[in-house]
């Protein structure tokens, strides 16, 4: 099952003709904010503004006893700190997978479909690190990483498959490079190096 909470306030006052139902556009960037971390629980949140009313719908999945068990497994080997991630991801099924896979390490992540709005978040948010598909509607991936490399410690580049290619690229420019589907020691490896990174920055 799933539950429903629709959270409303008051819309500022003196919003022009027409643009009641509009969601303000200060925030937008929480909203995006706040719909990578429910989409990490598979969850959602939308606009869904009425007449004076400002008003959010968020939903969000019942588990059972047995799968909140099962979302904070034990770890071997040193802890990782929690870390706070940006996913760069335009297939909202890969992004949702991934979501899941550093949740259930105990770790936040933002998602954002594209390289403007990762901009965005990363001039407004501080990360520990970016997690970038190679394919990006309007950018490319290294653009993207130039472009953030002085706000987030570590850049990593999710590939399809190994692309021996693409991992030369990525390595002669200190990025990291995590292969799909995600295998669950190579990725607790690459938090292992996003947490050393964060803590030396």
């Amino acid at each position: 099952g799933r539950v429903l909470v629709e959270i409303s306030y008051p819309m500022a006052e003196g919003a022009p003709p027409g643009e009641e139902n509009r969601a303000p556009e200060a925030g937008m960037l929480g909203l995006a904010v706040c719909r990578g971390i429910l989409r990490s629980c598979e969850g959602d949140i939308r606009y869904a503004g009425v007449g004076p009313l400002c008003r959010f719908q968020v939903t969000f999945p019942l588990a059972s006893g047995d799968r909140a068990e099962a979302a904070s497994p034990p770890r071997d080997g040193a802890a990782v700190p929690v870390l706070t991630l940006l996913v760069v991801e335009p297939d909202d099924g890969a992004g949702r997978r991934l979501l899941m896979l550093l949740a259930e390490r105990g770790h936040r992540a933002v998602i954002a479909p594209d390289g403007e709005e990762a901009i965005g978040l990363a001039e407004r948010f501080r990360f520990d690190a970016l997690l970038c598909a190679v394919r990006l509607p309007g950018t490319s991936w290294a653009g993207l990483f130039e472009r953030v490399r002085g706000r987030v410690p570590a850049c990593v580049l999710l590939t399809e498959g190994f692309d021996a290619a693409l991992a030369r690229e990525a390595g002669q420019k200190a990025y990291l490079v995590l292969s799909r589907p995600v295998a669950p020691d190579r990725l607790d490896q690459v938090l292992a190096t996003i947490a050393a990174r964060a803590v030396v920055e």
